[in-house]
C-alpha cells in the first residue's frame, strides 16, 4: 500500500466545489430566511441547508465513499467536524457583522457579508476534518503513488504530446480571492467626484424610472448604470457595494489573465503577468469606470476565438465571443464596435493562415455571420427596447456628434514624449500595445519562416498552431484596441489594450526562455521594462497611502481597530450624507451636510461650475452625496456641450421646468488646464448670468457656494450639528 500525499488535489478541487455549492445553498437559505426571522436565526436556516448539500455531496462525490455500511458512523463524525465549523461560522459572521454595522455598512451588505465570510472559514475547517477524521481518505490502495496531480500517471504524461497546461478550479479561485482581497486592503476610499459620480448618479436616475440619451446625456452605454442600479434595489444606495462589485470585477480580469497565460506558458510567468496587471488595478483609480467590465468581456471573448482557432467547438465558441462583444457594446459602445474589428480581424488572419486557399472566404463569411449573429442576439433587443421609449436623435447627438465633433477636440491629449516618460515612467505604458504587436509579428514571421525552410529545430506542429493562434489574436485585440485610447491618451484609457498585450508579452518571453541564454537575458530585461510603469503607478499611489493614515481600506481597518493611532490633526469631516465610508473633503462633506438639512429628499438641485464658458469637468458625484436627483439633462458636464448658447439654453429651461431651487457652484476646476480644447472660453455666458440674476449665496466652505432661489428663504428641515459650511447673510 502506499500513502498518498497529505493532499490530493483531485480530491480537494471536488471538496471545493462542494463547498461552494454547500455555500451558496447556505447563503440563499440565509437570504430567503431573512425576510421572515432575525438575523441570528436565518443563520440557522443556513447551518441547516449548508449541511443536507454538504454531507451529500461530501461523502459520494468529493470523498467518493460510495458504501452505505458506515454511513452511521460517517454521519456522526461528519456531525462532530460541522459542530466545529459551525462554532467557527456563527462567530465570525456575528463579529463581522456587528464591525460592518459600526463601519457604516448597510444592514443587509454586512449580513450577507458576515455568512460569506464565515462559510469560507468553515469549508477550510471542514476540509481536513473531513479528509483525516470522518472519511479518512488520506488512506488508499496501492497504485496511487504513481499519480500526477491532473490526473494523468507518469507513464501516461511521458507519452502524450505536449498541450495547454491544464488548469485547477482551486488555482482561479485562489487567484480571484487573494486578487480581490488585495486590491481591496489598497482602495483608496476617496470618492472620484466625476467619473464615478457618473455612474452613481446614473444608477439612481436609472431607478427613478429614467431612460437613458432621452431623459439624461451620457457618452457611455446603459449597461454599467443598470448593474449598479440593481446593486442599489438589493443593497440600498451603497457606495461600498458599487465599489465591491468594481473590485470583483478587477479580480475577475486578474483571474482571466492568469488563466490565458497558465494555459501556454509557466507558472511563474502567469503570476508575474498577473500581478502587473494587479499592480496596474490597484493605482489606476476611476472606481466604477466601465471600461473595466468591458476589459473582462473582451479578454473572454478573445479566449473563446482563439479556442475557436484551435478547431474546438468552431462555431459555439465564435458565437459566444459575439454575444460578449455585444455585451461589451452595451457597456461601452466604442470599446465594443473597436472589439468587434479586432475579432473579425483575429479570425480573418487564422484562416487566412490555416485553411486551403479555395476555402478561405466561405470559412471567413460563416464565421463572420455566426460571430455578427451572436452580437445582434444581444445588442439588437437592447437597441429595439431603447428606440420603443426614446427617439433615435437622442442617441446620436449624445454619442455619434459628441464623439466626432468634441471629443477629440475637448478631450484628446497628446502622445507622451521621451522626456515626459522619463519624468513618469507610468506613462510609458501607453506604448505596450504597439510593442506587443511588433513583438507579436516578429514571433509569427518566424514561425513562419521555420515552416518554409524547415532548416531550424521546431516545435511540435500543433504547439506551433497554439502559439500562433495566441498572438495573432491578442496581438490584434492588442493593436486595435490602442486606438480606442488614441484620443485621451493615458495608460486608464488604454488599458484596453494593455490587458491583452500582457498576455502577448507572456507569450514572447515563454518562447524566448527557450531559445539560449543571449534570448534569456532579453526575456528578464523584456519582463522588467514591462513591469517598470505598473511598479511606478504603485508606488505613487502607495506612498499617497502611507502619508493620509485612513486613505486606503487596509488603512482605514487599522485606524479603527487601534493598530495605529491616528494623527492629531486629522480631518474629522469627511463624509456626507449618503457617501458611506467613502472619504471627501471637507468643503463637499460640509456642502452635503447642509443640502441635507435644507433640501427636501425629492428635491432636485443642480451642481454647477463656478464658470461655463470654459468647461472641464464638474462635481457630479455631489448628487450621490447628497442623495438628491439632477435637475437638468445635462447633468454631467463635457466641454464643447455645456459651454454652448443652445444647451446652456435647455439648462435653464430644465431649472425653470423642475423648480430646482438650490445649487452648488464648484469652481475648484475652473482653473484646471489641459492641453485641448476645454482651456478656451467660448464666450457663452447665458447660464452664468441667469444663475447671478436668480439665486444668491447662503453657505459656503472653500470654493464651493451654495444658492438659494431669490423668492426662497432657507428652511432647516433637522438639525445640523457637524460638518456645517459658513453661512451667508
Amino acid at each position: 500500500m502506499t500513502k498518498r500525499a497529505i493532499i490530493d488535489v483531485p480530491e480537494l478541487m471536488r471538496f471545493i466545489l462542494t463547498g461552494i455549492t454547500a455555500t451558496i445553498g447556505n447563503i440563499a437559505a440565509v437570504w430567503l430566511a431573512l425576510f421572515f426571522v432575525p438575523f441570528k436565526i436565518a443563520l440557522l436556516a443556513g447551518i441547516v441547508a449548508g449541511l443536507t448539500i454538504s454531507f451529500t455531496l461530501s461523502k459520494f462525490f468529493a470523498f467518493q465513499t460510495k458504501s452505505l455500511k458506515r454511513v452511521g458512523r460517517e454521519a456522526t463524525r461528519f456531525l462532530m467536524v460541522y459542530a466545529v465549523g459551525s462554532i467557527c461560522y456563527w462567530s465570525i459572521a456575528v463579529v463581522i457583522r456587528h464591525f460592518a454595522l459600526a463601519y457604516g455598512a448597510p444592514p443587509k451588505v454586512a449580513e450577507i457579508g458576515g455568512a460569506f465570510i464565515g462559510a469560507g472559514t468553515m469549508l477550510l475547517t471542514s476540509y481536513l476534518g473531513h479528509r483525516f477524521f470522518t472519511y479518512q481518505s488520506h488512506q488508499c490502495a496501492a497504485g496511487h503513488g504513481d499519480k500526477l496531480p491532473w490526473g494523468k500517471n507518469k507513464q501516461e504524461e511521458a507519452r502524450s504530446p505536449k498541450g495547454p497546461n491544464p488548469i485547477h478550479w482551486g488555482m482561479l479561485i485562489a487567484t480571484l480571492v487573494i486578487s480581490f482581497v488585495v486590491i481591496l486592503l489598497a482602495m483608496p476610499r476617496d470618492m472620484n467626484m466625476f467619473d464615478e459620480g457618473i455612474i452613481l448618479s446614473n444608477a439612481l436616475r436609472i431607478l427613478n424610472g429614467e431612460i437613458i440619451h432621452r431623459d439624461f446625456y451620457s457618452c457611455y452605454g446603459p449597461g454599467q448604470y443598470y448593474a449598479v442600479a440593481a446593486l442599489f434595489k438589493l443593497f440600498g444606495n451603497s457606495f461600498i457595494a458599487a465599489r465591491l462589485y468594481d473590485l470583483v470585477i478587477r479580480a475577475a480580469i486578474l483571474t482571466a489573465v492568469f488563466y490565458i497565460i497558465r494555459r501556454e506558458s509557466s507558472v511563474f510567468l502567469a503570476l508575474a503577468f498577473t500581478a502587473i496587471g494587479g499592480m496596474w488595478f490597484m493605482s489606476i483609480g476611476s472606481p466604477l469606470y466601465p471600461v473595466f467590465p468591458c476589459i473582462f468581456f473582451s479578454l473572454i471573448g478573445s479566449y473563446l476565438v482563439l479556442r475557436a482557432g484551435e478547431g474546438t467547438n468552431v462555431l459555439p465558441m465564435i458565437a459566444g465571443a459575439g454575444v460578449l462583444t455585444g455585451v461589451t457594446a452595451l457597456f461601452r459602445y466604442d470599446a465594443g464596435f473597436f472589439l468587434l474589428t479586432a475579432h473579425i480581424f483575429s479570425m480573418g488572419a487564422l484562416i487566412w493562415l490555416s485553411d486551403p486557399r479555395n476555402t478561405r472566404l466561405r470559412r471567413m463569411l460563416i464565421a463572420t455571420v455566426v460571430y455578427g449573429g451572436g452580437t445582434a442576439i444581444v445588442f439588437i433587443p437592447a437597441a429595439v427596447l431603447f428606440l420603443l421609449h426614446a427617439p433615435i436623435n437622442a442617441f446620436i447627438a449624445d454619442i455619434i456628434d459628441y464623439h466626432i465633433k468634441y471629443y477629440p477636440v475637448m478631450r484628446g491629449l497628446p502622445f507622451p514624449g521621451l522626456p515626459a516618460i522619463w519624468s513618469n515612467l507610468a506613462d510609458g505604458a501607453v506604448y505596450l500595445p504597439l510593442i506587443a504587436t511588433l513583438l507579436a509579428l516578429v514571433e509569427l514571421a518566424r514561425i513562419s519562416l521555420r515552416r518554409w525552410s524547415n532548416s531550424f529545430p521546431s516545435l511540435r506542429t500543433t504547439d506551433e498552431d497554439r502559439v500562433g493562434a495566441y498572438l495573432v489574436v491578442f496581438g490584434s485585440t492588442a493593436f486595435i484596441l490602442f486606438f480606442k485610447g488614441w484620443v485621451r491618451v493615458s495608460p486608464l484609457h488604454m488599458m484596453l489594450g494593455i490587458v491583452p498585450a500582457l498576455i502577448v508579452f507572456a507569450i514572447v518571453i515563454e518562447l524566448w526562455w527557450h531559445r539560449g541564454r543571449g534570448m534569456r537575458t532579453a526575456a528578464v530585461v523584456l519582463l522588467l521594462l514591462v513591469m517598470l510603469p505598473a511598479w511606478t503607478q504603485t508606488k505613487s499611489e502607495l506612498k499617497q497611502s502611507v502619508a493620509i493614515a485612513d486613505r486606503s481600506i487596509a488603512g482605514w481597518l487599522a485606524l479603527r481597530t487601534g493598530i495605529i493611532t491616528p494623527p492629531a490633526a486629522q480631518e474629522q469631516c469627511e463624509t456626507g450624507p449618503a457617501s458611506g465610508i467613502a472619504r471627501l473633503s471637507s468643503d463637499y462633506a460640509r456642502i452635503t451636510n447642509y443640502l441635507d438639512t435644507y433640501t427636501r429628499p425629492d428635491e432636485r438641485i443642480f451642481a454647477a461650475a463656478g464658470r461655463h464658458d470654459k468647461i472641464l469637468l464638474n462635481s457630479v458625484s455631489l448628487y450621490f452625496i447628497a442623495g438628491r436627483l439632477p435637475g437638468t439633462h445635462w447633468y454631467q458636464f463635457d466641454p464643447g456641450l455645456v459651454s454652448r448658447a443652445d444647451i446652456q439654453t435647455e439648462i435653464i429651461g430644465d431649472l425653470q421646468r423642475n423648480h430646482v431651487r438650490w445649487v452648488v457652484r464648484d469652481a475648484n476646476f475652473d482653473d484646471v488646464m489641459e492641453p485641448n480644447g476645454s482651456a478656451q472660453s467660448s464666450g457663452v455666458t447665458l447660464l452664468d448670468q441667469y444663475l447671478d440674476k436668480n439665486y444668491r449665496p447662503v453657505a459656503f466652505s472653500g470654493k464651493v457656494k451654495v444658492l438659494l432661489a431669490n423668492d426662497t428663504k432657507p428652511v432647516a428641515l433637522r438639525s445640523l450639528d457637524k460638518c456645517e459650511p459658513t453661512l451667508m447673510p
